[in-house]
């Protein structure tokens, strides 16, 4: 089954959890987004972060193309602005950096099939998977930015104008009979560079190594760390692999009884 990644409909995922785990976040009624250091990539949002000439040539790119669109031949990035620019870049950078590393991940998967994950993730096939859908209406009133995984193997350099591009033909799709120079006024309001925050650091929080490209995995991203009393409003069902015998069933199933209406547990695959 795969998620829904569009922002106005449900998502639907699964998380792999051993007996220990399932059951301490059906106590706790939450889901926990993890700080980037407990993940099993050591290079977790990690990056080298572009110059500002990198920076200026995508930018300079979009609006010289915009430009020929629009009626507007010959355009060029004035040159004080790229100066501008130049003196800030730095800074801007350092900014962004300290606020991705505070991003907190919630790591799950649109895949319930695989038994590599039942194993790593679910003690071997002892342990549960819970099946999660999470409204549109959640999803916006916690702040939550669904992502899937791009898996890389080589540097990871991070040029934020990419991201910016994307919101700017957005933008530009918005607003098709504006001026690049229109254009170039809208793009300072407030909630186009939200948009681009947005995206830019969910781009930086969602890339692994290959090692674990058969995880497909899918996240959710919140601006901080920390548990979120989700699990109430999302759990649908929880899954116990079927062959195996899983650990703890009696407490879990207690659980289910008493603080999850509706909530079954069933084994997988299903017959």
């Amino acid at each position: 089954m795969v998620a829904s990644l569009h922002p106005d409909m449900a998502l639907t995922l699964f998380k792999y959890r051993s007996s220990e785990r399932a059951l301490e976040a059906l106590v706790r009624g939450s889901l926990y987004f993890a700080p980037r250091q407990t993940l099993n990539d050591t290079l977790e949002v990690t990056f080298e972060d572009a110059g500002a000439d990198e920076f200026q040539a995508v930018l300079g790119v979009f609006f010289y193309q915009k430009a020929q669109q629009r009626g507007q031949p010959g355009y060029r990035l004035d040159r004080s602005v790229a100066e501008a620019f130049a003196r800030t870049n730095a800074a801007e950078n350092r900014r962004f950096r300290e606020h991705a590393e505070q991003v907190g991940i919630f790591s799950a998967t649109p895949n319930q099939t695989s038994r590599a994950m039942w194993h790593a993730y679910a003690d071997a096939g002892r342990g549960y998977c819970f099946e999660l859908r999470l409204l549109p209406e959640t999803q916006q009133q916690c702040g939550l930015h669904c992502r899937p995984v791009v898996y890389r193997s080589g540097p990871r350099r991070h040029n934020r104008a990419e991201d910016l591009v994307r919101v700017l033909e957005a933008l530009a799709s918005e607003h098709p009979q504006a001026s690049i120079e229109e254009l170039q006024h809208l793009s300072l309001e407030g909630s186009v560079r939200s948009r681009w925050g947005i995206e830019t650091t969910a781009r930086v929080a969602s890339i692994k190594h290959t090692d674990w490209q058969h995880e497909q995995e899918l996240r959710l991203l919140a601006a901080r760390s920390d548990a979120k009393p989700l699990l109430q409003a999302s759990l649908q069902r929880v899954w116990s692999l079927r062959g195996s015998t899983p650990d703890r069933l009696g407490e879990v199933s207690a659980l289910l009884a008493s603080g999850y209406p509706g909530v079954t547990l069933e084994p997988w695959p299903p017959r």
